[in-house]
């Protein structure tokens, strides 16, 4: 599983938020903490793919790039 998070979340911050749309508070819970839970629930081998590429098509080819050992 990749988990996405290196975005500007810039759509976010021009609609009115007031963080990060990963620090945005969710029903009392920053949304990146309640995705890491939820991803840890999973129970599913996963990759977090963080370091703040430019673009969405980049942060895909960075984490598939450390995943190289996964079966799919």
């Amino acid at each position: 599983m990749l988990v996405l998070a290196s975005g500007r979340g810039e759509r976010f911050t021009a609609s009115g938020g007031k963080v990060h749309k990963l620090q945005a508070d969710l029903a009392g819970t920053p949304v990146m903490q309640r995705t890491l839970n939820a991803v840890r629930a999973s129970g599913l081998r996963w990759h977090l793919e963080d370091a703040g590429h430019p673009g969405m098509g980049d942060s895909i080819a960075a984490a598939v790039r450390a995943t190289r050992d996964a079966p799919g």
